[in-house]
């Protein structure tokens, strides 16, 4: 006999998705940690990113529209995405798709999506760690809001984690070439608005080389949500008085 959800509650209350604290029913974070939710400027702000400009570390040849993220990197919340990216915390992937849709919502993406993706992963990796959190984080997305989702690229051939290679140039020649679409896929994305998602967009390295490929083979349009996203570093005080 399954026990009442509101004993379940009591033995196991929900916790902040950011620092773990137990929380009242039905809410995902706690109010100190609402701080660290990543709203888009309201003024001087990206039209790709929605970070102000001092933040923005957009490239100049983007061939995805948007990204939408809630959390950024220099915040606490990186402590939640590395657990979901290299712990296993899979238990993690609901509250964070939770705020990737209300990223989506609040920057008017949602109703521009015909369909979600996910960035793939080199099969080897994924068979030895059991789970692609970009994949995961997309079929949790795509209940949400009722979009269909897809894999409709595959990784070719292996290269070094992105993680490791701290600045654009690196990641994007480390990406180079490096997705194909699945050929059975093509149909599917032809003409569609394609939303592709990722735990962290530090360069935008991946997504944009994921949205080239997209383009390519008929994509009308690429935009992506991931769970966070990498602002550029301010100046230090020092620096910006010079």
């Amino acid at each position: 006999m399954k026990l009442p959800e509101a004993l379940l509650r009591l033995l196991y209350p929900s916790r902040c998705v950011v620092c773990g604290e137990p929380l009242p029913k039905d809410a995902m974070i706690c109010p100190g940690c609402e701080q660290y939710v990543n709203h888009p400027a309201k003024k001087n702000r990206c039209a790709v990113c929605f970070l102000p400009a001092d933040r923005c570390g957009c490239g100049k040849k983007l061939y995805y529209d948007r990204v939408a993220a809630p959390f950024l990197r220099d915040t606490p919340a990186k402590r939640t995405v590395d657990g979901m990216k290299f712990n296993g915390r899979l238990d993690l992937v609901r509250p964070l798709a939770c705020f990737m849709k209300l990223a989506l919502d609040e920057r008017g993406m949602t109703e521009n999506v015909d369909l979600i993706t996910f960035i793939p992963m080199d099969k080897r990796k994924e068979r030895k760690k059991g789970y692609n959190q970009a994949e995961e984080l997309a079929k949790e997305l795509s209940k949400q809001t009722g979009l269909p989702c897809l894999p409709l690229l595959e990784k070719f051939g292996r290269t070094p984690s992105q993680h490791e290679r701290p600045t654009y140039l690196s990641r994007s020649g480390n990406l180079l070439g490096a997705y194909e679409p699945i050929r059975t896929a093509i149909p599917a994305f032809e003409g569609k608005r394609v939303l592709v998602t990722d735990d962290i967009v530090t360069t935008g390295a991946t997504v944009n080389e994921a949205a080239k490929t997209l383009l390519i083979f008929g994509a009308e349009s690429v935009s992506c949500a991931a769970a966070m996203l990498t602002p550029k570093k301010r100046p230090a005080k020092n620096e910006s008085r010079r």
